[in-house]
């Protein structure tokens, strides 16, 4: 028997051991055993699978298994049906793999050498983090924690979809320097805000992680100032605080803002009153034209005038306290204070102390 025998066609004889009768055979062919062809495609990881995929393709041929190993051909976990065109090795951890395949039978083993899964650049937020809330006018500082830095190439920063910049080198932060560029995260709107950072690594891999903030209003005055003291009054006008204005006064009317005021005769006259000013006539130690004399004014206890005649004596809200006829008036009962006198079609202010 010849053993090993290499691929090719050969002419067979035979003959006695003595080199006699040799006789032709004929020819026979060894058929070539051919290695699996195999191409191989790596899948790199995203944020949604952590980890890759080795995937292999094939052709079918007259075998019926086929076998892929990753650890240099130690073993050979992935087995398939050689008609199936392609296999891969899933959920594959970041590392590099020598690859090898072989025919099910474990024959012609070939090496088709070293691939790498390459590894996330995962970040994350340390500050501001989700939900968080700040007062308006706050200057919002930033920044993001890589897991592994020195696979980083750049971390991105955006802010409600706007870019802002970046960053190359941690620490990986945002408006704790004089980067004009930060401005915009001070002084931010009321409202909620995303922030979100996108980190490249060296092999081009990406990672996206987004927070949203909420700025909340502070108290305003009606002035528009920030824990301002300004106030509507009676009059529905924003007064005090930083306001200029003083608050509006109720009139002797009873009206807020109003015009009225006791006038010379110390009647509530003008503004919404319907009176005019000073419609009297004072009497103080005065003649009227009729040679109607009072006196003495101001008075004391009583009133004395230079005749005798009709009279009313009324209070300063047009309420009548007495009447009669006479050269005098007794006021012992009265406060002190303003009283008008009323004498025919005249009125007569007077004055009791």
């Amino acid at each position: 028997m010849f053993d090993a025998i290499e691929a090719g066609t050969y002419h067979l004889w035979t003959r006695w051991g003595n080199g006699q009768c040799p006789i032709d055979l004929g020819e026979v062919t060894i058929e070539e055993d051919p290695q699996p062809i195999v191409g191989v495609a790596t899948t790199q990881p995203t944020q949604e699978n952590n980890n890759g995929t080795i995937t292999f393709t094939f052709e079918d041929t007259p075998r019926s298994k086929i076998e892929f190993s990753l650890d240099g051909g130690n073993t050979y976990p992935l087995n398939v049906d050689d008609n199936e065109g392609s296999a891969s090795f899933e959920n594959v951890p970041p590392g590099t793999y020598h690859l090898w395949t072989r025919w099910g039978n474990n024959q012609c083993p070939v090496d088709l050498g070293r691939e790498t899964i390459h590894e996330l650049p995962e970040i994350s937020f340390s500050r501001p983090q989700e939900g968080n809330e700040f007062d308006e006018g706050t200057s919002l500082l930033v920044d993001v924690t890589a897991a592994n830095e020195s696979i980083i190439a750049n971390i991105e920063m955006s802010l409600d979809g706007d870019y802002i910049r970046s960053e190359a080198v941690a620490p990986y932060n945002w408006n704790q320097t004089s980067q004009p560029e930060d401005e915009v995260l001070n002084n931010l709107s009321i409202g909620e805000h995303t922030l979100t950072a996108k980190a490249t690594s060296v092999d081009g891999l990406m990672y996206e992680v987004s927070v949203t903030i909420t700025i909340k209003a502070l108290p305003r005055d009606c002035n528009g100032d920030i824990n301002g003291t300004a106030y509507r009054d009676e009059c529905e006008e924003c007064v005090g605080g930083n306001t200029g204005k003083e608050a509006c006064e109720e009139d002797c009317h009873g009206d807020w803002g109003g015009t009225a005021s006791i006038d010379d005769c110390g009647l509530c006259s003008g503004g919404n009153t319907g009176k005019p000013v000073n419609d009297c006539i004072t009497a103080i130690n005065a003649i009227d034209n009729d040679r109607l004399e009072i006196y003495p004014i101001p008075a004391t206890d009583k009133l004395n005038l230079s005749k005798s005649v009709s009279w009313r004596l009324v209070d300063i809200f047009g309420n009548q306290l007495k009447e009669g006829k006479s050269e005098s008036i007794s006021l012992i009962e009265y406060s002190p204070g303003i009283y008008f006198l009323m004498v025919g079609g005249k009125t007569y202010r007077i004055i009791k102390e």
